[in-house]
């Protein structure tokens, strides 16, 4: 261990990169070997004096310490959170901090909930505790079509492959999995309408968005990743979860939810609540308890990410027990709790009857194949605690898909009708102003085609396209 430890702190290519959703609070071992030399003062890391102009798309306070390069030295223990493969793909587009890798060593092997690495130079703390059961809540909406019509499924759906699948991202040492799961399945939401932005995690976790769901049935305008980029340290600050945490004690020497204590952190979120572009409008819990894999093939089918929460086993998930391809061998729980993540896909089993599913992890491109796996679907039937979908909307309500068409622009000297905007004066009644129905401008009242004929029309199309 002592090896593998210097080498990691000499090559940082190399050095260990923690993850993990959250950590236990009776968890000991010794102590860090010494607090991260911060290249800004706390607790004002962040600049809050400097307020943003208001046309700048980011939150973040304009004269924030630039941080120092992945890569950078560091003291002897810490290491930056990047692996050779993650290199390889190209980091994803978080802020990336190092972590205490001596302090993660001497917790590890404490039990099912100690740190575990998971991928060559690949950590995670494992979350010992369940989500709330959001199936149970008052204001679940109605479970997807698809999971109440049994429609015929196309032996196979990747949603990466159909352009509905959003970027794999890293959550590094903080435990907000469930924040990732939910960016992911908004940003499957968003491309099913034809759109490509990322929502950002650290938003999702700042409203609590999981708990906002539970009580009232929908969320708050969010901002997008690159308006408030992740970070784990201010992940750290902004989880109020009242549950007693060591994993940003431990890989950061942050505390837990003291986000109040940094005026400039209460200012960023307060510019992100000003800025929302998007938000859940309703969430739609699965209809069999248990997971019935027909019905997420359907579901997935239809271009559908879904939100899932089951019971691992965090060594079953380690790269080095996956089969050929990164697919994971059936597991046994070992007590370490409930991880989050979206199912994107599945296929014919490569490894015996029945199918297997896509997982979207937020481990990082370090984890699996580029941050995905397979599992069989035995696992989705006996492991999986919930699942669910969203529909995402703006301030306006749902989205639908842009015209494929753009309207004509009028010349400079078009007729006035005296109608309102899109409307004309009818043929055989002048008086009357009726929608106009010319060539690119879809009538109104008509509705994109998986709103007017539902998700078995949605499927078909994936089926299609699928096949061509």
């Amino acid at each position: 261990m002592t090896k593998m430890l210097a080498v990691r702190t000499a090559i940082p290519a190399c050095l260990a990169l923690a993850i993990g959703c959250v950590a236990p609070s009776s968890r000991t071992g010794t102590p860090p070997p010494a607090a991260y030399p911060y290249p800004y003062p706390y607790p004002s890391p962040y600049g809050a004096t400097s307020p943003v102009p208001p046309a700048a798309t980011s939150v973040v306070a304009l004269n924030a310490a630039p941080l120092p390069p992945v890569g950078s030295p560091l003291p002897a223990g810490w290491a930056w959170p990047v692996n050779a493969q993650a290199i390889a793909l190209g980091l994803s587009e978080e802020i990336y901090r190092p972590i205490n890798v001596q302090a993660l060593m001497a917790a590890a092997n404490a039990g099912p909930c100690a740190p575990v690495e998971v991928a060559p130079s690949v950590w995670i703390t494992p979350f010992c505790g369940k989500l709330p059961d959001l199936s149970f809540s008052p204001r679940a909406g109605a479970p997807p079509v698809a999971a109440t019509t049994p429609t015929p499924t196309a032996s196979g759906v990747d949603l990466r492959t159909l352009g509905l699948d959003g970027p794999v991202k890293d959550q590094q040492q903080a435990a907000v999995c469930w924040s990732f799961a939910l960016s992911t399945v908004m940003d499957n939401a968003l491309r099913r309408v034809g759109r490509a932005e990322t929502l950002a995690p650290l938003h999702i976790i700042a409203d609590d968005e999981f708990q906002l769901l539970l009580r009232k049935g929908s969320g708050r305008l969010l901002v997008l990743e690159k308006s408030w980029p992740y970070d784990p340290h201010k992940a750290c600050r902004l989880d109020d979860n009242s549950i007693d945490r060591s994993y940003c004690s431990q890989a950061y020497s942050i505390p837990v939810g003291s986000w109040k204590s940094d005026p400039a952190l209460v200012a960023e979120r307060e510019r992100a609540e000003a800025a929302g572009l998007y938000r859940i409008l309703a969430f739609h819990p699965l209809k069999h308890r248990p997971a019935d894999p027909e019905e997420m093939a359907r579901v997935l089918g239809t271009g559908q990410a879904v939100f899932v929460e089951l019971d691992i086993n965090t060594r079953s998930w380690s790269s080095a027990k996956h089969q050929p391809g990164a697919v994971l061998a059936d597991w046994q729980p070992d007590g370490s709790g409930g991880h989050a993540v979206a199912l994107v896909g599945y296929r014919p089993s490569t490894t015996g009857a029945g199918r297997q599913f896509l997982v979207h992890n937020s481990w990082g491109k370090g984890w699996g194949e580029g941050g995905y796996a397979w599992v069989n679907e035995t696992m989705v039937r006996d492991r999986i605690n919930q699942a669910f979908v969203v529909t995402v909307g703006d301030s306006r309500g749902a989205l639908s898909a842009p015209s494929t068409t753009p309207a004509p622009t009028p010349g400079p000297n078009a007729p006035t009708t005296g109608c309102p905007a899109n409307n004309v004066r009818g043929s055989t009644s002048r008086s009357v102003c009726r929608p106009v129905r010319g060539r690119g401008r879809p009538h109104p009242r008509r509705k994109h085609l998986s709103e007017a004929l539902g998700p078995a029309a949605e499927a078909d199309v994936v089926r299609r396209r699928i096949a061509t």
